[in-house]
């Protein structure tokens, strides 16, 4: 399912590393999208018309994540699994409603104040990684809980040794390659959703 997207990574001019990195990450995407019900955008293949994939994409025909769910549903969760650079791209999406469907625009919304929250061990790893030492030894007090979960970063609450409330901006781990990689898949998926729906191009 991942061939057509590792095909088009070989396509580009990064380093052969690079593109190794990209394969997995394709991988990973193809899965998902698989479970999501979107195993057309990767898997059509030349007996595959136009109108079959895109009836598979409408109905969510094979999806195993949330059978019965509305297009605009799967499409929300299938961006918060696929993770930061995807999720910043719904919430762009969600501010165009000169482009978007309204009942596609409600749900985009969510991505604007709702996005999982990275795990607070990969959050104690990021900060010991960033500062040299755990949150437990740079503040008196470091609370687990975030105050608000982005795309790109997270916020916590902490009082410095000093006594003093401060808010701790921690960075997604592994963002930079993630987004690298991203960049190269969401120029697939456009072209592919172009040739499926092509009056999202008008």
């Amino acid at each position: 399912m991942a061939r057509s997207l590792i095909r088009t990574l070989y396509s580009g001019t990064r380093s052969l590393a690079a593109v190794v990195k990209d394969a997995r990450r394709a991988q990973q995407i193809a899965t998902l999208l698989a479970r999501h019900g979107f195993a057309a955008l990767v898997s059509r293949d030349r007996t595959t018309t136009a109108a079959a994939a895109r009836a598979e994409l409408l109905s969510g025909a094979g999806s195993t994540e949330d059978p019965g769910a509305d297009l605009a549903s799967r499409v929300v969760r299938l961006l918060e699994e696929l993770g930061p650079t995807f999720v910043k791209f719904g919430q762009i999406l969600s501010t165009r409603p000169d482009l978007i469907p309204p009942r596609y625009l409600e749900r985009l919304e969510v991505l604007q104040d709702h996005v999982r929250p990275v795990p607070i061990d990969a959050v104690r790893r990021q900060i010991e990684a960033g500062l040299g030492a755990t949150p437990e030894q740079l503040f008196a007090s470091f609370d687990e809980q975030p105050i608000a979960s982005a795309s790109i970063a997270q916020v916590h609450g902490a009082i410095t040794k000093d006594c003093k409330d401060v808010v701790v901006k921690v960075q997604r781990p592994g963002l930079r390659p993630i987004v690298m990689a991203d960049l190269s898949l969401l120029r697939f998926f456009a072209d592919q959703v172009l040739t499926i729906f092509p009056e999202a191009a008008a």
